[in-house]
């Protein structure tokens, strides 16, 4: 969606005027500054968000905002509303999933096991990324991107309006190990220290073979604190017979790790 300064003063009006009627009295105080200049600053300050939610590094954007945000999709089906207005293909796609054939993602796992290690990590994260792209409401929009000389494998952004999959947070972060051993505590650690730089607070990890129970216990020192690596591996997604488990199977691995630290004392601090 690409923006000018007249398209984005319309909707940033109509959104103050769905503001005054329906969440709050609105008082009009005297201008600091003109709006062509708040709404230049404001285009900047797009581009950085853009970035931003597509891995590239950034030297500006605070990792307050993400978390802000996280508590903002209550306005999002208005926001896209208005949006509608103004763009409206755009948003219509933005909604859209990608069809699902059961043979097709069964091929998919299949070819996962041929060919040289490179070609299995490659079509390993076709994988991940064929399972995102099928949910509602979340969208791979970066792949093979560097942070702070680490690699992360994919990005996803949240655009849904469902509350249960803003437990995942706006930006949320993919690893794809299609190893033939489980993933051990060091890739916790590597995902952990790049989750920290972002400001994320959710990663999926697709192993095909799962975690160490070291990795695990890390796994649950870093829920402890907030962030969740959800592990997803190849018998998950065997099991998957139809697109609506793609979305089940996050949500219940979302859940067993927060009941796996319900009563752990670590919570206390």
């Amino acid at each position: 969606m690409k923006w000018t300064i007249k398209t984005l003063q319309e909707v940033y009006e109509a959104f103050l005027d769905f503001m005054g009627k329906q969440i709050c009295e609105c008082i009009e105080a005297p201008p600091m500054l003109t709006k062509e200049i708040f709404f230049d600053v404001y285009l900047k300050r797009i581009v950085d968000m853009r970035e931003y939610l597509c891995c590239k590094e950034e030297t500006v954007l605070s990792n307050d905002w993400l978390r802000m945000i996280g508590n903002r999709f209550i306005y999002l089906s208005n926001i896209y509303t208005l949006l509608e207005k103004y763009n409206p293909k755009e948003i219509r796609e933005m909604n859209r999933t990608k069809t699902f054939k059961l043979t097709d993602f069964r091929q998919l796992l299949y070819e996962s096991e041929k060919g040289t290690a490179y070609q299995k990590g490659i079509i390993w994260e076709e994988v991940a990324a064929y399972m995102l792209e099928r949910i509602v409401g979340l969208k791979v929009n970066g792949r093979r991107l560097r942070v702070a000389r680490q690699e992360i494998d994919l990005c996803c952004i949240n655009i849904s309006v469902e509350e249960e999959l803003w437990n995942f947070g706006a930006l949320i972060l993919v690893e794809c190990k299609n190893w033939n051993r489980k993933a051990d505590v060091r890739v916790i650690r590597s995902i952990g220290q790049i989750m920290y730089i972002k400001g994320t607070t959710t990663t999926f990890l697709f192993s095909k073979r799962g975690v160490t129970s070291e990795a695990e216990a890390e796994i649950i020192q870093l829920a402890l604190r907030g962030v969740h690596v959800l592990c997803i591996t190849k018998n998950d997604l065997l099991s998957i017979s139809k697109k609506e488990e793609f979305k089940e199977l996050l949500s219940r691995k979302w859940y067993e790790l927060e009941q796996s630290i319900e009563n752990d004392l670590g919570l206390l601090g």
